[in-house]
């Protein structure tokens, strides 16, 4: 993916008008003087897109060397910014070093819901306490209700990637509420799944027509603001205790 792609936004995400969306939902719960880890960092696209954005100072990892050396070679002398190859389930990081975490679709790559506590647990640890843990995962609550409204107009299902572990929400709040206090849950991406999962590929499907991300509908919907809970890409933000 990475020799595909390099630093393209697609090497992580295939929907730029989705990314773009996810991107505007995390930038809200960042301030100017931060310290930001972001675990999974990938490509570094989000960290260089938030150091233009916000002044912070950003550490991005990556399980993957390639990953990281793409990232590395965007660098500059003068960017707050450094990349590092390392498990999101072993930070190397002390105690309470960062006042925010960014975790984007990263912990739906890991095997287990074990190894998702443990990555968590790791978060916790070298947060600040008030810190902010900004989890812009996919969840399978909404991925449910996204099916539900594809089946009522003929559409298979849309499945889970098999390398993917969609967290269920309510697993994950239980779980968090002994070291974090549930700041935010923005449901960012619903009316866009619904208009571009749902309603786009019917349509093509009775026009006979090929739907894609970079369609119209694509843009329009990313412009319109969002309802409900059908959605799978949200963002929670949990506040440690």
């Amino acid at each position: 993916m990475a020799r595909k792609h390099r630093q393209a936004v697609c090497a992580t995400i295939p929907d730029s008008y989705l990314k773009n969306l996810e991107l505007k939902s995390i930038q809200q719960y960042i301030k100017g003087g931060d310290r930001l880890l972001d675990v999974g960092c990938g490509n570094g696209y989000t960290c260089y897109w938030i150091r233009e954005h916000i002044d912070v100072s950003v550490k991005g990892i990556d399980f993957s060397e390639e990953m990281i050396r793409v990232a590395q070679s965007m660098l500059s002398s003068q960017e707050k910014i450094e990349f590092q190859v390392e498990s999101v389930t072993d930070l190397s990081s002390p105690d309470e070093c960062f006042d925010v975490v960014l975790s984007e679709r990263c912990l739906i790559n890991l095997c287990s819901w074990e190894e998702q506590m443990r990555a968590m647990d790791q978060i916790c640890r070298v947060l600040k306490k008030g810190g902010l843990f900004i989890m812009a995962e996919a969840f399978s609550e909404p991925l449910d209700n996204l099916n539900e409204l594809r089946c009522l107009v003929g559409l298979p299902s849309i499945r889970q990637k098999w390398h993917n572990i969609y967290i269920n929400e309510q697993s994950l709040l239980l779980f968090a509420e002994k070291n974090f206090y549930l700041k935010s849950i923005d449901n960012y991406s619903s009316l866009y799944y619904i208009l571009t999962r749902v309603v786009s590929p019917k349509i093509g499907e009775m026009e006979k027509k090929h739907t894609g991300y970079q369609d119209p509908i694509n843009y329009v919907a990313s412009l319109l603001p969002s309802t409900g809970n059908y959605g799978p890409q949200k963002t929670i933000v949990l506040e440690k205790k």
